[in-house]
């Protein structure tokens, strides 16, 4: 294991992850690319509140890929326009913590790919 703190581990797997996923987002073509950036962030806002009022994981994809067209623009992602939805994520999740309703292979899955990163992360760099 690498001599990585929690939170150097957590910062360096979500890096991981936003660059497969901005590269998954290049190869298939940049679908919002012709969006104006006030179209973008309208489209965002209103694909996050499905996902959240809906309660539809499908709309999950959008968001990435939206997020992805942010990145690539170098502009913020319109948060401050979710907040109620923020608050609704956090009453579902500490209702789920509550009635202690896990996904234990999810858990495992992150675990092990945590694992994985932090044994790259500790190997020698050429």
């Amino acid at each position: 294991m690498s001599s990585l703190s929690v939170t150097q581990l957590a910062e360096a797997y979500i890096a991981e992850k936003r660059m497969e996923h901005t590269h998954r987002y290049l190869v298939e073509g940049r679908k919002f690319i012709d969006r104006t950036d006030d179209d973008l962030a309208d489209l965002f806002v209103a694909t996050y509140r499905e996902l959240v009022l809906l309660d539809d994981e499908r709309r999950w994809d959008a968001i990435v890929d939206l997020r992805c067209e942010f990145d690539l623009r170098g502009l913020e992602v319109p948060l401050h326009r979710l907040a109620p939805e923020f608050a609704l994520i956090k009453e579902r999740f500490q209702q789920l913590q509550r009635a202690h309703l896990r996904d234990a292979a999810a858990s495992l899955e992150v675990r092990d790919e945590l694992e994985d990163l932090s044994d790259r992360l500790a190997r020698p760099k050429n």
